[in-house]
């Protein structure tokens, strides 16, 4: 599927990176009706624990995303073939990769690949934002389906991902009115000369001794809007090429609090 929307390219991919807060506001009246295991955000009325829910990451490219723990279906009102899917092939999961992949695999995930390439598994949609101008996108639409499930899953699974994120669809439109106001807004000289406050979960985050990245302590939070943009602005500031792959060793710097995952796994046990 392929639409226009008024707004620059890094707002959704912004959003998809790591907005995990906007999700009991925009979609409140959506999540009401879908039901499931993320109805509890609708309205943020904090009737899940939000602090141990799940993850944020954000990489060296300025890649990241953010998991929300057992919700891979969350947003699928048709499920069945989806859910026994992932509950038959969950444990080879584990198997090969350990128990951190295995729960990623049964989470929700919302994901953008710098620059500008977002993606959500569980809901199983991907998209392209491809930039018309500072001020509007043409937007590519797909969906994601396991290669191995049987035609009536992949089936429902698309016309699920097409009725949440399709053109029209129920988030989509919702996200999709966020999206081009934030850019009109934008435009504005007051808030122009403003700066941008992305400080949520700073010092709840850090290098993780199974999982790669900086990785925060909750799928609400910015750790992923930090990546996201730290990247972003060294592209923006670098003469060469040369002058960025300098930094590989050192990206991570900006995160001051090393230690965090290891106090908190250490204190757990």
């Amino acid at each position: 599927m392929k639409s226009l929307l008024q707004c620059n390219w890094k707002v959704p991919a912004e959003n998809f990176i790591g907005d995990g807060y906007h999700v009991g506001w925009t979609h409140a009246a959506a999540l009401s009706q879908i039901g499931g295991e993320l109805a509890g955000l609708a309205g943020n009325r904090a009737d899940i624990p939000f602090d141990d829910l799940g993850l944020q990451f954000t990489t060296r490219h300025g890649h990241g995303f953010g998991v929300i723990d057992n919700a891979a279906a969350g947003l699928h009102i048709k499920r069945e073939g989806w859910t026994k899917f992932l509950e038959d092939t969950r444990g080879e999961v584990r198997r090969k990769f350990g128990p951190e992949r295995e729960r990623l695999y049964l989470g929700h995930w919302n994901c953008s690949i710098f620059p500008n390439c977002s993606f959500l598994y569980g809901t199983n949609t991907f998209k392209i934002w491809h930039p018309r101008g500072p001020h509007e996108i043409e937007v590519w639409t797909y969906t994601i389906v396991p290669r191995d499930a049987d035609p009536a899953t992949k089936s429902m699974i698309q016309r699920e991902a097409i009725r949440t994120f399709g053109t029209a669809g129920t988030l989509e439109s919702d996200d999709g009115e966020n999206m081009s106001s934030a850019t009109y807004i934008n435009r504005g000289v007051i808030t122009r000369n403003g700066r941008m406050n992305s400080t949520m979960g700073v010092g709840y985050e850090g290098p993780h001794p199974v999982y790669p990245g900086i990785v925060g302590i909750s799928f609400i939070g910015e750790t992923s809007y930090r990546g996201f943009y730290r990247f972003w602005k060294e592209m923006i500031d670098a003469p060469d090429w040369a002058s960025v792959k300098a930094n590989d060793d050192t990206w991570d710097s900006v995160f001051p609090n090393r230690n965090f995952w290891n106090e908190k796994l250490n204190a757990a046990e």
